[in-house]
């Protein structure tokens, strides 16, 4: 080998072992997500509160001199930093120049440090308090976190900190999208509706459809919003915007659908309501059907023929909070009247309800009619009045029928659900039951 090649193969050595001890930037590929964590996790909507975040950020080289590291806690739009201050900060251990500041185009808040002569895998516990957070809309809303540990604008990683849920504490109820409003609410936060202002914040409705449509109508704090005609509403359909092209909001009038009264514990027997049962059949079954079980609840209500309630003495819990859900009341001890049940809305919706009537009645079956004296081709009604479900026979002379009509027990049984017209007689059953005639 010439002295030519020797210099040659010692240049190379040479250049290998310099570049072997020149300190490599760290790459952040070995940085990782420790844990994290939000506090308070439960929030009240609209509301200014503090909020304590914290992230450790794991595997940072502290020992290469790397100014400006970061870690980036980033929240939702509807968890507004706009107007938070940075209260406190932290980053332990070996780090200086500890800062912190609020990005409210980004709505997020940055924890930036330097390394202080650390070690090449260290675990960082950064941390930071800020006042003055605003989350404006009901719900769910996760923050998360980005780590540059070697600040050179890259991401190093990436993961969720945590959830922060508000309610709204004055409001009834919470409204999300595709819930329907209820005409004659009060205190609704509309705020969980996609594309609706943020609480404290006033909102105008387009109306497009049903009674509604032309018409506007404005709720001036979206956390508390009053569905009355005196805010414009009425029922219908109605946009956010004048431009929209969907329905955004759908308002219906409450009603009471349906008020049946069964005999007994259960909706299995035949109704009796508007009819009789004797006191003896010892239990009402009561299942009232209504529309706006979303916005509140519906009470049973029950009077005397003199006007005075008695439904304390009946049932110890009136109240329903959906619809179909029933209520028994023991009427063993309820004197011979007619006793009127009532349900409607509990609280707001009172104005909402609707009316039947059962009489309690002596155990002797009776047959009454409307009217004793009749002339010919005038009706008067027969009321057949015993246990229900069982099976009654009226018997009525031939004489009473047209010349050439006949009765008989299945066409009575058939017609008795509604009236049955017999020439002068129309007869008419509180209970299904069996006619025939001699």
């Amino acid at each position: 080998m010439t002295a030519r090649s020797l210099a040659t193969i010692a240049l190379a050595v040479t250049l290998v072992v310099a570049l072997a001890a020149t300190p490599l930037p760290a790459s952040g590929a070995a940085t990782g997500l420790g844990d994290t964590a939000v506090s308070p996790t439960e929030v009240t909507t609209g509301e200014p509160t503090p909020l304590d975040l914290s992230v450790n950020a794991t595997g940072v080289n502290t020992t290469d001199g790397t100014t400006g590291a970061t870690v980036t806690v980033s929240a939702p739009d509807a968890v507004d930093l706009s107007g938070a201050t940075v209260d406190s900060k932290s980053v332990t251990p070996n780090a200086t120049g500890v800062d912190a500041s609020v990005d409210a185009a980004a709505n997020a808040v940055t924890v930036s440090w330097d390394d202080d002569a650390g070690a090449d895998a260290e675990t960082l516990a950064v941390s930071v308090r800020l006042t003055g957070v605003v989350v404006g809309r009901t719900g769910s809303h996760d923050l998360t976190a980005t780590v540059d540990a070697d600040a050179d604008g890259t991401t190093d990683v990436q993961g969720p900190v945590g959830t922060v849920t508000a309610t709204a504490s004055g409001s009834d109820r919470s409204a999300a999208a595709g819930d329907s409003l209820f005409l004659g609410e009060e205190d609704v936060d509309l705020t969980g509706v996609a594309g609706v202002a943020p609480a404290g914040e006033s909102q105008r409705f387009y109306g497009v459809g049903g009674e509604a449509e032309g018409s506007v109508a404005t709720v001036p704090n979206t956390t508390a919003a009053d569905v009355s005609l005196g805010n414009g509403f009425t029922p219908g359909t109605y946009n956010l915007s004048s431009s929209s092209g969907t329905d955004d909001v759908v308002v219906e009038r409450p009603s009471v659908r349906s008020l049946d009264v069964y005999p007994g514990s259960s909706t299995g027997e035949t109704e009796v309501d508007g009819s009789s049962v004797p006191a003896s059949v010892g239990t009402l079954t009561v299942e009232p059907r209504f529309n706006f079980a979303p916005a509140d609840d519906a009470t049973l209500i029950v009077e005397n023929e003199a006007g005075l309630e008695v439904t304390g003495e009946l049932t110890a819990n009136p109240r329903v909070t959906a619809s179909g859900q029933t209520v028994t009341l023991d009427v063993a001890d309820l004197s011979t009247g007619t006793y009127t049940i009532r349900v409607e809305g509990a609280d707001e919706l009172d104005h909402v309800n609707a009316t039947t009537t059962v009489r309690i009645r002596s155990e002797a079956r009776t047959v009454t009619l409307s009217r004793t004296t009749v002339a010919r081709g005038e009706p008067t009604v027969a009321t057949v009045s015993g246990e229900p479900g069982s099976v009654h026979y009226l018997r009525l002379s031939g004489d009473a029928l047209r010349d050439g009509s006949r009765l008989t027990v299945p066409t009575a049984r058939a017609d008795t659900r509604n009236s049955l017209s017999m020439s002068s007689v129309a007869v008419r059953s509180l209970v299904p039951s069996g006619m025939s005639n001699s």
